[in-house]
């Protein structure tokens, strides 16, 4: 079985107007019919069925002569690897009864005469939505809005079940064996002058969204960026830093604070939606007036489709980092992705609780397990829409601020070599995030990709 999608296609991924020392190329988001996660410990068995794409992408350049490879944007992960043309995912049926994957855009080897191999049989990664990738190293040249990265250390699937290559975007503390990440061959080629870049993944609706190496684009942003420092991985017991992870101060929904405790945070463009710990999201639950239902072998929440029309401020979830709050509109977390076909099966599940809603919808949070998981809160794409990050790897710290949606032209401002602080320019002026977006209140364009199609996953798992 197939599932339609909607892909906006922008072609190669070519740099757009950037001041010296920086490098703008744009993404595209697609919709996919899964919860993707790349990078946490998220097991969801119902709502995973279907392990098809979902997420940020864009097209680089691999190999000589270049080869348009599709890369998943991830900065959950430092690995940038491509799957080669006879990857399994590429050459082998998926099953009848399973997720029906196409290979996107696989990398040939042998047709680069830039092409080196380095270790064989040594690349390996292995993500816990039980998707995987395993075969050799290679060093290539990579093409990145049409600055020449050489030499780049890639991994080179052979056996794989991921549609799509991942630029893992993370920390070199991170990566495999200390190899270089494309960031850090980026600034050695003199492609940017210093190892940042910002993210801009704007309203869903406009289904693009854009990535700027080497500086900052103050059009995309509202008032000033607050600065975040990463804080030590949970799991690294030298305290090394090894992901984006910042502290969060609490959550707010309908003018109730939740205090996450300082829980380690990591802002995810590999992950789909967001990711709290259990208590918060049964707490947020009841807020909403969500209903937990079973599908499969793992409970989920749905709720009442009308909750994203819902205009009063009190409903938007607020993310406190101490010195910047991040308002999100709730239609981000209200997911309208049940055909009609479905809801009868699901209102009997729900029961008599949904007798007065409009339509049933899903709750775009999901939990992981307080004793397995690390860190215990992923801030994913229905959160990242709503902030302009600036991710800095060098000094080891965050810029964040609201995200602008729709921006009207740019303002890119580099960031020097051996620069110490994110820049302070103010952005655009600040508004009600909700004021962004189209106030028709048409629940089928909510901006969470991660679950388009659902209910062909739910046929799967009932009959």
């Amino acid at each position: 079985m197939r599932f339609v999608k909607h892909l906006l296609a922008l072609g190669l991924a070519v740099s757009t107007a950037a001041s010296a020392g920086t490098v703008s190329v744009p993404l595209y988001s697609e919709h996919g019919s899964t919860l993707s996660r790349r990078d946490a410990t998220v097991h969801i068995d119902a709502l995973n069925q279907i392990k098809e794409s979902a997420g940020y992408f864009t097209d680089l350049l691999v190999g000589t002569p270049p080869q348009k490879v599709r890369f998943h944007l991830d900065t959950g992960s430092s690995d940038t690897w491509v799957n080669a043309v006879n990857a399994t995912v590429c050459t082998q049926d998926p099953p009848k009864d399973g997720p029906q994957k196409k290979c996107q855009t696989p990398f040939d080897p042998k047709t680069s005469t830039t092409f080196i191999k380095d270790e064989d049989g040594t690349f390996e990664v292995a993500y816990l939505d039980e998707t995987s990738a395993t075969g050799d190293w290679f060093n290539d040249t990579v093409q990145i809005g049409g600055q020449s990265v050489l030499d780049q250390s890639l991994g080179l699937a052979l056996e794989s079940d991921i549609t799509e290559g991942i630029m893992g975007l993370g920390l070199t503390a991170l990566a495999t064996e200390g190899k270089p990440t494309i960031l850090d061959n980026m600034v050695k080629h003199g492609a940017i002058d210093a190892a940042v870049f910002s993210v801009h993944l704007d309203d869903l609706e406009t289904k693009s969204g854009a990535i700027l190496f080497g500086g900052i684009d103050t059009k995309k942003y509202m008032g000033k960026l607050a600065t975040l420092p990463l804080i030590a991985d949970p799991l690294a017991e030298d305290g090394t830093i090894r992901k984006y992870l910042v502290s969060m101060r609490s959550i707010r929904v309908d003018g109730v604070e939740l205090d996450t405790a300082n829980v380690p945070t990591l802002l995810d463009t590999g992950s789909t939606i967001t990711i709290l710990p259990k208590s918060l999201v049964a707490r947020i639950s009841v807020l909403l007036g969500a209903q937990i239902v079973t599908f499969g072998r793992r409970p989920s929440y749905v709720v009442d489709c009308a909750l994203a029309d819902n205009k009063d401020r009190r409903r938007y979830f607020e993310f406190d980092f101490g010195n910047k709050t991040i308002r999100v509109p709730p239609r981000d977390f209200i997911i309208d992705r049940i055909p009609q076909a479905s809801q009868r099966m699901v209102r009997e599940r729900v029961g008599s609780a949904a007798d007065s809603w409009r339509k049933v919808c899903l709750l775009g949070l999901d939990s992981v397990s307080t004793a397995l998981s690390t860190p215990k809160i992923i801030l994913g794409d229905n959160f990242l829409r709503s902030a302009y990050v600036v991710f800095d790897a060098t000094n080891l710290q965050l810029g964040i601020a609201q995200a602008k949606f729709k921006p009207s032209g740019s303002n890119i401002v580099g960031i020097a070599k051996g620069a110490r602080t994110i820049p302070d320019n103010e952005g655009v002026a600040e508004t009600d995030p909700e004021t962004e977006l189209d106030s028709s209140g048409v629940v089928l364009r909510s901006n969470a990709m991660a679950f388009v199609t659902v209910a062909t996953c739910f046929l799967a798992v009932w009959l």
